[in-house]
């Protein structure tokens, strides 16, 4: 009779706990229908010019090296940047893309060497994710917004800039990539 109860608690814990595991499974694959798949041309290794925009004047600000891999079923985007300007590095950052299961939302996290650390939280909006975050300027709170798309030669990171909640956007940065030559990106 104790073994059989042992053998019944064995059982039941088995099955608990493939249950447990295939709950996650279900949880995880719902990323890869979103954000997972539409931001997929991000992964590999780029070469990119990041630029500062105030209204028609365009500066460039710093060479890029990005290096872009998928981690856990490609619900999160491990990145390694680096900016040099001159033959000096400006910055080495982490970023990581990555989808919360709990609140079902997308976010950016990204930290750097200079101890800039900014979190973003992804929308849905018109068709692409973007990413938004509120920091200070001079004590105004103003919005940022990052977007990520693909262009026929690599990858676009726009970053635009609302002083008014959201009603207008100013475009504040554009960052051009291209894929590095023999690092097989895509």
């Amino acid at each position: 009779m104790h073994r059989s109860l042992l053998h019944r608690l064995g059982v039941a814990l088995l099955l608990s706990i493939g249950s447990n595991l295939h709950a996650q499974a279900a949880t995880t694959s719902l990323c890869s229908d979103s954000l997972g798949q539409s931001v997929a041309f991000l992964q590999g290794d780029w070469d990119g010019r990041s630029y500062s925009v105030s209204g028609r004047d365009t500066v460039l600000d710093a060479l890029m090296q990005v290096h872009s891999r998928p981690l856990f079923d490609r619900c999160t985007l491990e990145e390694r940047w680096e900016a040099a300007k001159d033959g000096r590095v400006l910055f080495r950052a982490r970023v990581i893309r990555a989808y919360d299961a709990a609140t079902q939302r997308w976010s950016v996290h990204y930290v750097d060497d200079q101890l800039n650390s900014q979190i973003y939280e992804g929308r849905q909006e018109a068709m692409q994710w973007r990413f938004y975050r509120t920091r200070l300027d001079k004590g105004v709170p103003i919005q940022v917004r990052l977007t990520w798309r693909p262009t026929k030669t690599g990858y676009e990171q726009l970053i635009e800039r609302s002083r008014d909640g959201g009603a207008h956007w100013d475009l504040g940065g554009v960052v051009t990539f291209r894929s590095r030559p023999g690092a097989g990106s895509r």
